[in-house]
C-alpha cells in the first residue's frame, strides 16, 4: 500500500477501516500516528496530519482494494488469535494485539520480507519517494502527484524531484520533433524508463 499510495508511515500505521471508502473507491487520510514525550516517557499518539494538505482523500484501483481486503482477512485471523488480548482500534495495520504498530517491530517484518524477495535495503521511507518516482515518470500531473502525497505546495514536490523532469523535456522534445516532422511519436528512451536511474 506504501508503494501504491505513497502515503507516510505515519499515516498508514493511523489508518482506520472507516478511512476506507469501497464504493468511491477512496483512501481518507485524516491522522498521523507519531512518537511524543508525554510525562518523560515517550508515547505513541494519532494526531492531525503534518499539514492541512496531507488531510487528504485519495483514490485507488481495484488492486489496490483487493490488497486492503486481504489485509482485513489477515487482521481478522490476528483477533481471533488475541482472543481476550486484543484491544480494538479499528486499525488496518495493527500490532497482533489490535494496538498501534510498533515501528521496529515493523521495520523487522520489512527487512525479512526484502531478505526472502532476495531484494537490496530499501528504506520504507523510499517506498514514498519510489511511488511518487513512478507517477512523474507515466505522465501523471505534478500538481496530481503533489495531492496524493500530500505536499504542502506543488513546489515542495518539484523540489523534491525536479531532477526526474529532464527525461520528461527530452520526451517532449522528441515530441514536438515528430509533431513537425509529421512523424508518429517516438517512445522514450529505454534508460529514461528505468526508476532507478531517475532517482540518482
Amino acid at each position: 500500500l506504501a508503494i501504491k499510495t505513497g502515503m507516510r508511515q505515519g499515516e498508514l500505521f493511523a489508518l482506520k477501516w472507516e478511512d476506507i471508502d469501497w464504493e468511491n473507491q477512496q483512501i481518507h487520510i485524516q491522522r498521523n500516528l507519531q512518537r511524543i514525550l508525554r510525562d518523560g516517557k515517550q508515547v505513541r499518539d494519532f494526531s492531525t496530519p503534518k499539514t492541512v494538505t496531507s488531510n487528504r482523500a485519495i483514490v485507488v484501483g481495484e488492486k489496490t482494494l483487493e490488497v486492503l481486503r486481504a489485509q482485513k482477512k489477515d487482521v481478522e485471523l490476528k483477533k481471533m488469535l488475541a482472543k481476550s488480548r486484543w484491544q480494538e482500534n479499528d486499525l488496518v495495520f495493527p500490532s497482533s494485539t489490535g494496538t498501534p504498530m510498533n515501528q521496529s517491530n515493523m521495520l523487522k517484518q520489512y527487512g525479512a520480507i526484502q531478505k526472502a524477495a532476495n531484494l537490496k535495503h530499501i528504506r520504507f521511507h523510499d517506498l514514498r519517494h519510489i511511488a511518487a518516482s513512478i507517477m512523474l515518470n507515466h505522465g501523471i500531473p505534478l500538481l496530481t502527484v503533489s495531492y496524493i502525497l500530500g505536499h504542502s505546495q506543488p513546489s515542495t514536490t518539484l523540489n523534491m524531484y525536479g531532477h526526474q523532469f529532464s527525461a520528461m523535456e527530452l520526451q517532449a522534445a522528441c515530441l514536438v520533433d515528430d509533431i513537425f516532422a509529421g512523424a508518429q511519436p517516438s517512445p522514450l528512451p529505454a534508460e529514461f524508463l528505468s526508476v532507478a536511474n531517475l532517482k540518482k
